[in-house]
């Protein structure tokens, strides 16, 4: 299972099929069930997750990395994709980043939270 806490990425998804995402453990790929909080609603699918790469921790070359990724994530840039990063990690930056493509696949079900 793979869930989307950032708007802009749960966004991201919703509207165009895809997205970017940074994760700080390693997912299996393959099709997983999604789960996206938009508009005070839980939007339940299926996603096919795709390994891009795993992230230096270098904080230079993560920054790059970061800035040229940003738009396909919902970010303008790797600095507040950065800050998103660590919000939904406790203030911290992982040891360890992998960054994935998911592709929403099926929208299952929407719930009112």
């Amino acid at each position: 299972m793979i869930i989307f806490k950032s708007r802009k990425a749960a966004w991201e998804l919703y509207k165009y099929g895809w997205v970017k995402t940074v994760r700080p453990h390693k997912k299996r790929e393959g099709v997983h069930k999604c789960i996206l909080f938009l508009w005070r609603k839980k939007i339940i699918g299926l996603c096919r997750i795709r390994l891009y790469r795993e992230l230096p921790t270098d904080p230079d070359k993560l920054m790059r990395i970061l800035d040229a990724h940003a738009v396909y994530a919902g970010f303008r840039n790797g600095k507040e994709w950065l800050d998103e990063i660590k919000r939904l990690n406790h203030g911290k930056i992982p040891e360890k980043l992998y960054m994935y493509e998911v592709f929403l696949e099926e929208i299952l079900k929407v719930e009112p939270l």
